[in-house]
Order: structure tokens, then C-alpha cells, then sequence
């Protein structure tokens, strides 16, 4: 979250320096688990930037799971409380994942590398599901503007224990560096774009990546993924 710019004197006798306060999502947690995930079948605008630009991001795109799933995992880090260490997987072990994998990988995450139920972190009034349903809703009402390459940043307690209703599930919408005016989206598409219709790439995304959380369920059990290949 972006607080604003300050002015601080490091020393006596130096000269005010200007920093930008940022607040850290994931400061009131113990040992939290992560996952940065990239919504929209497209992240790049179709009038955005370079050529150049625009073809690397659409050879990104269908490297990776956003042209056919809608959305891609960035990188996760999961809090394994039997051990008391975090197994981590980074931009590139995530890039390299198959459609098949998604699921399994996804499932690790919520069940916390098998120390929880999927339901502790799935379910409930403030769980997963339920937030990013609200989410949806939003998107659903909105049309002011149109996100690209934006992220949820999903947050849970890692040292919860199964039951206790300590998870503390916490979802954040960040990365808007390619959000444009709904307006500005339609002039860029030559002024023939609808300036009141809703952000279809994003939530096209958005409801994919919450079809296959809500196919979690108990009866599928916990997947520990080999941390060799996702390190």
C-alpha cells in the first residue's frame, strides 16, 4: 500500500533525502504463506507500449498458462511449520509449470504443504472463495477501468493448525502499472471499444483461477511437490 513521499535528514548536516513509504502486506503475520498470482488471458494492452513490447509479452503468454487458463502462478511461498522452514517457489520454477500441474501446485498452497485442510483456508465467511467472490462481484460492477498484468497477492497464517480459524486469509489487488481509464482503453482501440463495458480479460481470468481453487476439496488430498523442481 503506498503512503504517500516524506522528507528525512539521515544526519546532522546532510541534506533531507526523499523516500516513498510502503506499507508490507504481510507484516501482521507470523510465518505467512503466499501466492503472487497474474490474472487475465492477456497482459498487455492491445495499443500498449512498442511492437516489440507487445509481441514479448504475447510469446509470454503462451509460454505460460495465461492464454489458456487466464491466469498464471508468479510465485508462492509455503510456511511448513513440521520442519519450521518455508519451501519457496520462485518466477522461473513457476514459469515452468504444465496445465496438469496447476492444480496439484495450487493445492499444495492451500493446504499448506499438507499441514492443513484445504477447507481451513478455502472456506468460511472471510476464507479464499469467499473474498475472491467478492472480488468478482466488484469486477462485475466496474467499468471504469481495464487492468493488465495485474496481481493477487494471496496471504494466509503458515503456523495455523487445522480447525483453529487462525488462517487469517488475506487477499491484496496489486501491480497496476498497465490500469487504464476504461475511456482511454477505448480510444486506444481506435474509439471503437464500448467505454461501459467491464473488464472482460480480467475477470474471464479471475473466474477461471476460482473454478479451480473450488475443485479443492478434501477428497483429493495434499500433493507435496518435489521441491527440486520448484525451487
Amino acid at each position: 500500500t503506498f503512503h504517500g513521499v516524506v522528507q528525512l535528514v539521515p544526519g546532522a548536516g546532510t541534506r533531507p533525502i526523499r523516500y516513498v513509504v510502503l506499507q508490507d502486506q504481510a507484516f501482521h503475520f507470523n510465518k505467512p504463506s503466499i501466492l503472487d498470482v497474474k490474472i487475465g488471458y492477456q497482459t498487455w494492452h492491445p495499443k500498449d507500449s512498442t511492437d516489440e513490447h507487445r509481441l514479448k509479452c504475447a510469446s509470454r503468454d503462451a509460454e505460460s498458462t495465461s492464454s489458456r487458463l487466464g491466469f498464471k502462478l508468479c510465485g508462492m511461498q509455503v510456511y511448513m511449520p513440521s520442519g519450521g522452514t518455508y519451501w519457496r517457489a520462485g518466477k522461473p520454477a513457476c514459469k515452468r509449470l504444465r496445465i496438469e500441474e496447476v492444480e496439484p501446485a495450487l493445492r499444495h498452497f492451500v493446504t499448506n504443504g499438507g499441514s492443513l485442510r484445504s477447507s481451513d483456508v478455502l472456506f468460511g465467511k472471510r476464507g479464499l472463495l469467499a473474498q475472491l467472490r467478492e472480488l468478482y462481484s466488484f469486477f462485475e460492477a466496474q467499468s471504469s477501468y481495464v487492468f493488465y498484468s495485474s496481481s493477487i497477492l494471496v496471504m494466509f497464517e503458515g503456523s495455523a493448525q487445522p480447525g483453529d480459524g487462525k488462517t487469517s486469509v488475506s487477499i491484496r489487488l496489486v501491480d497496476f502499472a498497465h490500469t487504464y481509464y476504461t475511456e482511454e482503453s477505448s480510444l486506444f482501440d481506435g474509439g471503437g471499444g464500448d467505454p461501459t463495458s467491464i473488464d472482460v480479460n480480467f475477470l474471464g481470468g479471475l473466474k477461471s483461477f476460482i473454478g479451480f481453487l473450488e475443485r479443492l476439496d478434501e477428497d483429493g488430498g495434499s500433493v507435496e511437490l518435489p521441491v527440486q523442481n520448484y525451487s
